[in-house]
């Protein structure tokens, strides 16, 4: 597969949608001086940024892509509608791909891995760059969760083909929807697509909405309705914009993005300190994150051992704002990858915005320590 993509040698201007956004751009400039990558392409979500990528590798369906079995099902939907994907268990300590299984599931079909820093932690990407490099495949670095991470280390493409960051509401970086991707050559026969305006009030409110209705479902119902009505509505619109189309988003969503981006070391440096207190004060009863100095801590999670769904509605009848992301585990069969399926039943996310106050953190860590 690597050996096809490199062989694609085309002048920007052969690319009706190549599109290097705003040259004028504070927001873009700083961004580019940050990555390894010269190529950037925007979409209508970063799900459609992953389809767009597969689409143009020209993968087949007998074609295997590797990612992992504890992440958001929007990436595995992508995948499945050009390709086979393979999932792959985690590590119990930072819930990122796992590389002892990464090599081992590895055939002569596997074309592409997509690596998924989770929650705003990183992976192993020298060892995953050493596995892809020693069998010939492509690496699509899924950072919709990390930009944080990654922006302010300046790891943006020192070891992947396609990094991948999202612009939806809930991410470090919004305007509310869209997508980037970074690539070190451009997309191939990708074509440019209308102007988006991503700031409406009714998308606000309907996405929010919609959020906010799941994180209140048991597991085993959201895991119905995943399956049964978000599978085929997440395939559909893995070509919401139609497939190889790129878009370009307005000004004032440009601007927005700027200020955000100027503001993003405080945020982070904030929640690193409000992880760094929930690690002291959590009893020993719950699992919590390995500090990292380049984790953003975009979710901070923990590990219960009791009942977890009844733990989180005790907590939210104490005012106490929490979530299980994710309580499902990819693949059908647990035994599959019995670390992710493990994570997923005992996973709850606490609050970690940079707004709250230390004695906040520190209020909500003796509410979990009093019910666990």
């Amino acid at each position: 597969m690597k050996a096809r993509v490199e062989r694609i040698q085309l002048h920007p201007s052969d690319f009706s949608a190549y599109f290097k956004p705003g040259v004028n751009s504070e927001f873009w400039c700083n961004l580019s001086h940050r990555t390894e990558f010269e190529y950037t392409t925007i979409f209508q979500s970063g799900r459609a940024g992953i389809y767009n990528v597969l689409n143009s590798l020209e993968l087949q369906e007998h074609d295997e892509v590797l990612l992992p079995a504890y992440t958001c099902y929007a990436v595995a939907s992508a995948v499945e509608e050009i390709a086979t994907p393979v999932f792959v268990d985690v590590d119990p300590v930072n819930f990122t791909i796992d590389v002892s299984d990464l090599k081992n599931k590895i055939t002569e079909d596997s074309s592409v891995i997509i690596p998924v820093h989770l929650f705003g932690n990183t992976c192993d990407m020298p060892s995953i760059a050493k596995v892809a490099a020693n069998n010939n495949l492509i690496i699509i670095e899924d950072a919709a969760q990390a930009l944080g991470t990654l922006v302010l280390n300046d790891k943006i493409g020192t070891h992947s083909d396609y990094c991948i960051f999202s612009l939806r509401f809930s991410k470090e970086i919004t305007s509310k929807g869209g997508g980037i991707v970074l690539s070190n050559q451009p997309m191939a026969n990708i074509r440019n697509g209308k102007k988006s305006d991503f700031l409406t009030l009714l998308g606000l409110v309907s996405i929010f909405a919609t959020d906010t209705l799941f994180n209140l479902m048991p597991g085993k119902l959201y895991d119905i309705i995943r399956r049964r009505i978000l599978t085929p509505l997440f395939t559909s619109s893995s070509q919401e914009l139609g497939p190889l189309e790129s878009i370009e988003i307005q000004n004032r969503t440009t601007k927005l993005l700027e200020n955000q981006l100027d503001k993003l070391q405080t945020r982070v440096n904030r929640r690193r300190q409000n992880a760094q207190i929930y690690n002291q004060i959590l009893s020993d009863l719950v699992t919590t994150p390995k500090i990292k100095n380049d984790h953003s801590y975009f979710r901070y999670s923990i590990l219960v051992e009791n009942d977890r769904d009844d733990l989180i509605a005790q907590l939210r009848r104490r005012g106490i704002g929490c979530s299980k992301m994710y309580s499902y585990s990819l693949p059908n069969n647990p035994q599959t990858c019995p670390v992710s399926a493990n994570i997923a039943k005992k996973i709850i996310n606490l609050p970690v915005h940079s707004k709250l106050k230390e004695k906040q953190i520190c209020d909500i860590g003796e509410e979990v320590n009093s019910l666990v």
